[in-house]
C-alpha cells in the first residue's frame, strides 16, 4: 500500500470524522473509508476499489484522496473516483491514460 512509505497518502479530517486509508493487493487496490467518533470508536463505511478488468491492478494503487464538500476524490495512476462522502454511492469515474503494459498470466513462465 502506499500509506506504508508516504503518509500523505491517508486522509484524515476531524471535522467530517474521516480516515480514507489506501490498501491493495496483488489482485485489489481499494480506499478504505472510516468513520471514528470518540463514542463509537473507529467504523469501516466501506470499500472504493480502483480494480478493473486487468489481470494485473498494480497501476490502479490508490495514491490519494481528498474531499470537495460532500464528494470523496480517490486518484490512482488508472482512474480518479468520485464518491458521496454520506454513503459512498458512485458519482462518475474518469478514466486516465495509461503507458502500463500488462502481460497474460504465465508470459513468463518457464517450461521444463
Amino acid at each position: 500500500s502506499e500509506v506504508s512509505s508516504d503518509h500523505k497518502a491517508f486522509l484524515f479530517s476531524k471535522s467530517k470524522n474521516l480516515l480514507v486509508v489506501p490498501m491493495g493487493g496483488y489482485w485489489n487496490q481499494d480506499a478504505y473509508v472510516f468513520h471514528i467518533s470518540l463514542d463509537n470508536g473507529i467504523m469501516l463505511k466501506g470499500n472504493i476499489s480502483h480494480s478493473g478488468d486487468d489481470e494485473y491492478y498494480w497501476n490502479h494503487s490508490v495514491k490519494r484522496s481528498l474531499y470537495i464538500e460532500n464528494v470523496l476524490y480517490t486518484i490512482s495512476d488508472g482512474m480518479i473516483k468520485m464518491n458521496d462522502l454520506a454513503d459512498l454511492h458512485a458519482i462518475n469515474s474518469i478514466e486516465l491514460p495509461s503507458s502500463f503494459q500488462s502481460w497474460p498470466i504465465g508470459y513468463y513462465s518457464v517450461s521444463v
